[in-house]
């Protein structure tokens, strides 16, 4: 149970912490205008997803089991966070990259349960 929680854990901060991470870097760029608008949202959502997708991955190689399980839960705290932290709902872009993050760190448990050494 203790090495559950840590690895839980761990994969949120991982999440957090690197997408603050990369945020503050694409914030930084796109102040100096050394990128558009236009490819800094575009980057955002392709590191987003993907670092949804490796920190489940994480998760998954540490639990080594019950990746399906692993990654609901790890999907229902990030559920639960966005909740708490009052994130709206109030365009479909934003639902669907929701949807996606959730399937990715699903499917990121998985594979990273699969993995073999």
């Amino acid at each position: 149970m203790k090495t559950t929680l840590k690895s839980y854990s761990f994969t949120l901060i991982f999440i957090l912490l690197t997408t603050f991470i990369f945020s503050l870097v694409l914030t930084i760029l796109k102040q100096n205008d050394l990128i558009s608008l236009n490819v800094s949202n575009i980057v955002t959502n392709i590191l987003s997803l993907s670092l949804f997708f490796i920190g489940a991955l994480l998760l998954g190689t540490k639990q080594k089991s019950k990746g399906l399980i692993n990654g609901l839960i790890l999907a229902l705290l990030y559920i639960c966070i966005c909740l708490i932290s009052g994130i709206t709902f109030d365009s479909v872009g934003v639902v669907i990259k929701f949807i996606a993050k959730i399937l990715l760190i699903m499917l990121g448990a998985i594979v990273g349960v699969n993995l073999k050494k």
